[in-house]
């Protein structure tokens, strides 16, 4: 075995400066840790991110991945205690969202509020019939939400293996009243019929309960401000540097080997006591870490489904889209009507055309999102996708193909609101391929492990500590996915390696 130099030593070397890295890090090195972040990106983040264009003669910043964060209103958000701890509140502000969302197929056009007593009335509303079932539905995620906050693993075992679209289906028989109790089923999954009841009814009623916010300046600004607590308080970030291998020695991890990624060939080493993963799960067990081939782990985490990845197509307009239509409202999910069933959805999901899919329009125009300037306003259209719809296509095809997708998007938009396709000064498509590039993660996803019910709860906390010491996971890949499950899974880590270790 060849003897490793190290050129430095740490505390706590992170890799990957995604929101569990970051959140981790914060902690960590307010703490008093020594924290090395080593980030392959040019900018912290991963999928809290924004990127600019010069449209116009005018900087046009647009966000990546957040339309919304959930629960912050809610009196027990475990958010709360993070963000005081880390002085967030202090630093960065959130624009609550007006309302959750706007569901509409051609038959039913709702707009659910995101409170649930106000949600039931304006639903049963439009569903006159179906008032029984629309009160047992939010009235049942609410209670499973507070077994699942209890660890009342006795109730929640009559639903662990449920998915949302068996829960639904033993409710109602009325389709639209489906679709639109899960109009924003993207925000989390592709499948209704595979996505566990128990993670849907946790997230949903984090929004009923404490409403939908957006980070103002873009999500951006949350992943820069924890960086600067890290640095603030010692710590080291380095970034556009790729990590190739997590060293180990006698079952313990003990450094990295880190590499710039304009020079591969210039081998850097840091010593760690604890080695921290805000990575892609696969990508670390499968290339960094030679001793977990073919153990029982590594077969574990390669048999987890990988969940769905997105298309967005970033929109800059003219004039606000509000001014078109009255009663706009910031987020829109859109199904084509002529999906009838919701054991349907993910078929036509799962489909390469484009002109099928369920879809959503953010209008960052409609909140004080403080991403630019009063005159310029943006907004995005995104849909689940997957990489194999792009990754064997030329140069040529790709492009032609993301232009062709762009127009089909934009032109169903248009259908719902009309005149918008006249009032879009500028369009830029993101595709899965487009997120490996951004943040390696495999197939693109944006979710890590789908949340499917055989997936999450004991599976899931299986694989959040490898079988080496000294090297712990924090990530949407262990943790409940998305922005608030990434934000807590690095939180909690850190405080597992300061209890295991200091």
């Amino acid at each position: 075995m060849k003897v490793v130099t190290f050129m430095q030593e740490y505390d706590v070397i992170i890799i990957g400066a995604g929101l569990g890295g970051l959140t981790a890090g914060a902690k960590l090195a307010k703490e008093g840790k020594t924290v090395l972040l080593v980030e392959q990106h040019h900018k912290v983040g991963g999928c809290a991110t924004t990127f600019s264009r010069k449209i116009a003669e005018k900087k046009v910043v647009f966000e990546i991945g957040l339309h919304e964060m959930d629960g912050l209103a809610y009196e027990f958000d475990p958010k709360k205690r993070v963000f005081q701890d880390l002085g967030v509140h202090d630093n960065v502000s959130f624009a609550r969202v007006p309302e959750f969302y706007r569901f509409t197929n051609g038959r039913v056009d709702v707009t659910v509020p995101d409170d649930i007593s106000t949600a039931i009335r304006v639903i049963s509303d439009a569903f006159p019939d179906e008032k029984e079932a629309i009160e047992s539905f939010f009235y049942g995620i609410r209670e499973i939400f507070g077994f699942l906050v209890e660890g009342n693993l006795e109730k929640l075992a009559s639903v662990s293996q449920m998915s949302v679209g068996e829960y639904l289906d033993n409710l109602t028989t009325n389709e639209d009243l489906k679709f639109t109790l899960t109009g924003n089923l993207g925000y989390y999954h592709d499948d209704p019929y595979t996505l566990s009841i128990i993670f849907f009814a946790a997230a949903q009623n984090s929004y009923f309960s404490g409403g939908g916010h957006f980070i103002q300046g873009g999500s951006q600004t949350l992943s820069d401000y924890l960086a600067k607590v890290i640095t603030d308080n010692g710590g080291t970030i380095v970034l556009r540097h790729l990590v190739t291998r997590i060293i180990t020695e006698d079952g313990t991890a003990i450094g990295v080997i880190y590499v710039p990624k304009r020079h591969m060939d210039q081998q850097l080493t840091a010593k760690g006591k604890i080695i921290l993963v805000n990575a892609a799960l696969p990508n670390v067990i499968n290339n960094l870490v030679p001793s977990l081939s073919d153990s029982t782990y590594q077969q574990t985490v390669n048999s987890f489904k990988i969940a769905c990845s997105i298309l967005s197509v970033y929109l800059a307009f003219s004039k606000p889209p509000s001014t078109l239509v009255p009663q706009h409202v910031y987020s829109t999910f859109i199904l084509p009507e002529n999906l009838s069933s919701l054991k349907d959805l993910y078929s036509q999901e799962r489909s390469n055309d484009f002109s099928k899919k369920g879809f959503v329009f953010v209008d960052y125009s409609m909140i004080d999102s403080r991403l630019n300037e009063e005159d310029i306003y943006t907004g995005a259209l995104c849909c689940v996708d997957y990489i194999d719809h792009w990754a064997a296509l030329t140069s040529y095809e790709y492009s032609t193909k993301k232009e062709s997708v762009a127009q089909t998007l934009i032109q169903r938009l248009n259908q719902i609101i009309p005149g918008i396709q006249d009032i879009i000064s500028y369009s830029e498509v993101a595709t899965p391929k487009t997120i490996v590039r951004y943040t390696q993660n495999p197939a693109g996803t944006a979710y890590g492990f789908a949340q499917t019910p055989d997936q999450i709860g004991p599976m899931r906390t299986s694989i959040r500590k490898p079988p080496i010491k000294n090297l712990y996971c924090a990530s949407a890949w262990t943790g409940s996915g998305g922005f608030s499950g990434a934000i807590m899974a690095g939180y909690s880590g850190a405080l597992k390696i300061l209890k295991d270790n200091w």
